[in-house]
């Protein structure tokens, strides 16, 4: 397993990339952190740190190259999440593939971070 830095969310944390092997198969696995913006950050005008907007644009940066068959972000309440977690149970680790939504979950955290830089100037 691989950590990469990312920032934004939280300082310091870390995206994990690894490759696990099921049935014959390998699957590119990704751990996306530092999307979110916490409602109480401040982005761009007295920014919560010094940089923070920064971090967050080289976080995505980070993630938009990457190619995940299984993604599974920190917190549960992504959209699709139960759905994954009932396929899982009848077909395992392929339950867990999902390429696409990882590339809409990415697209709509960028969206929403730029319209909160937006909001506050």
């Amino acid at each position: 397993m691989t950590a990469l830095l990312g920032a934004g969310h939280t300082r310091g944390a870390t995206t994990r990339v690894t490759t696990i092997e099921d049935g014959g198969r390998s699957y590119n696995v990704v751990f996306p952190c530092c999307t979110s913006v916490n409602p109480l950050y401040r982005l761009a005008v007295r920014p919560s740190y010094p940089g923070i907007a920064d971090d967050y644009r080289r976080t995505f940066r980070m993630l938009e190259p990457m190619k995940p068959d299984i993604w599974l972000p920190a917190y549960t309440q992504i959209p699709g999440f139960a759905e994954k977690l009932s396929r899982a149970d009848k077909d395992g680790v392929q339950g867990w593939a999902d390429p696409e939504g990882y590339r809409r979950w990415l697209a709509e955290e960028k969206t929403k971070f730029e319209a909160a830089i937006a909001k506050e100037k």
